[in-house]
């Protein structure tokens, strides 16, 4: 999942840095990447962009369990902490249920989209409908 920020309001069109981004990768190789234009130390006027990257093989030296495998693990030694509890369940439906409901009553279905792009059209079209078009989605 990729979140790109906005762009840098003060620059000039063509030295203009491109925006920061915020990158989490969930399988295979799990990473938490943070893009960020930063200026060069010095006396130049100039821009660059540099990535902290946290990268959970080169941090955590040693195996790291497979999707949801510590997770099955802790639902079998007991460990509630990280599972929502019945009043948050509760709430969480009396919240979503509505919308639910009218998804499937009005047959309401995921626009398609190609894969690793910023979403479809529509999606601009909404963000431009409520003032932020310079929200990428």
């Amino acid at each position: 999942m990729t979140i790109q920020l906005g762009r840098a309001e003060f620059c000039e069109a063509r030295t203009c840095p491109p925006p920061n981004e915020l990158r989490i990768r969930v399988q295979p190789d799990e990473a938490i990447t943070l893009s960020v234009a930063i200026r060069v130390p010095g006396f130049e006027r100039r821009v660059e962009t540099r990535a902290l990257d946290l990268r959970y093989r080169s941090a955590f030296p040693g195996p790291i369990p497979e999707a949801y495998e510590s997770l099955l693990l802790e639902v079998l030694q007991g460990e509630r902490s990280l599972f929502p509890g019945r009043e948050e369940l509760g709430a969480a439906w009396v919240a979503f249920a509505p919308l639910l409901a009218w998804q499937d009553r009005e047959d309401v279905r995921p626009l398609p989209y190609p894969a690793g792009s910023a979403g479809p059209p529509e999606a601009e079209a909404l963000a431009r409908r409520f003032g932020l078009e310079d929200v990428c989605l």
